[in-house]
């Protein structure tokens, strides 16, 4: 049997040092979406969150599928592990009335703009939220913005987060629209990854080089993969309740779908600058 390697301790100084420099140009975060209940299948996601470590956490939408103050409350409960612990920020879902904000620590609090929607950046990354529960046009308060936020951003890996997806299978959930304003916005400034939650199953795609992820097994009564139509070859869709770690560095933006027991069940790596789509091999 070998035996275990030994490093000098000037060595071994040498390596943790570099070891702590890389992981201040790592950023890690975690999203879910499709919650709406405080059964066991929700409290597992909420588990396995937190035993990720993320330096902030993403919900989706579908935090609670409505607007009743104790729908509310009981929600707060059940995400209180991931809130008391990291910076917690979600998308507004369908049928609830405002997105959540709860920084902790160095996180950004941003500005709200008509409650729902808002971007901000942290550590190297610009992060930004949409409201989809009204359609885009083309000259719409929130395509306005979302235009000129997107071609702010600059050199910095654009990551995006609604609860309607723009594509997939979703179905009736689909935001009305937002493949023909949107996506184009989203290749044009070359948004890396969109995340969504309405439909409560995974399903990875591509279209012009983004990768769209329907990320809704947060615990809510899961959806089987139903609309063929919409999966086409290349996808990734499984219904099942899990959360997705993603790993920012300079050069990689690198996911993870996470079942409740720990186990990776889809991963993939995307380029965080230059030219849309996947590491190559």
């Amino acid at each position: 049997m070998r035996r275990p390697v030994r490093l000098p301790l000037a060595a071994a100084a040498l390596l943790a040092a570099g070891l702590a420099s890389g992981a201040e140009d790592t950023l890690r975060f975690v999203v879910y979406g499709g919650s709406e209940r405080t059964g066991d299948e929700a409290r597992a996601v909420v588990a396995q969150v937190v035993k990720l470590r993320p330096d902030i956490v993403v919900h989706a939408g579908g935090m609670v599928g409505g607007s009743h103050i104790s729908e509310w409350v009981t929600f707060h409960q059940l995400a209180e592990p991931i809130t008391s612990r990291f910076p917690f920020y979600g998308c507004r879902g369908r049928g609830e009335k405002r997105a959540v904000i709860q920084p902790r620590g160095d996180a950004p609090e941003p500005r709200l703009y008509r409650d729902n929607y808002f971007s901000f950046d942290y550590r190297g990354a610009h992060f930004v939220f949409l409201d989809t529960e009204t359609a885009p046009t083309r000259d719409d308060p929130q395509t306005r913005w979302l235009e000129e936020d997107l071609g702010a951003a600059g050199e910095k890996p654009i990551v995006v987060f609604s609860h309607r997806a723009l594509f997939g299978a979703a179905e009736r959930h689909i935001l009305r629209d937002g493949h023909y304003w949107w996506h184009p916005l989203f290749v044009k400034h070359k948004v890396r990854v969109a995340f969504s939650g309405a439909r409560h199953l995974y399903h990875r795609l591509s279209r012009d080089g983004v990768t769209y992820i329907i990320t809704g097994g947060g615990g809510g009564p899961l959806n089987p993969v139903m609309a063929r139509r919409q999966v086409a070859p290349g996808d990734v869709a499984a219904s099942f309740n899990h959360c997705i770690e993603v790993t920012v560095t300079p050069n990689e933006i690198r996911c993870r779908a996470v079942d409740t027991a720990g186990r990776t069940r889809d991963e993939f790596a995307l380029r965080a600058t230059g030219a849309l789509g996947p590491v190559e091999p």
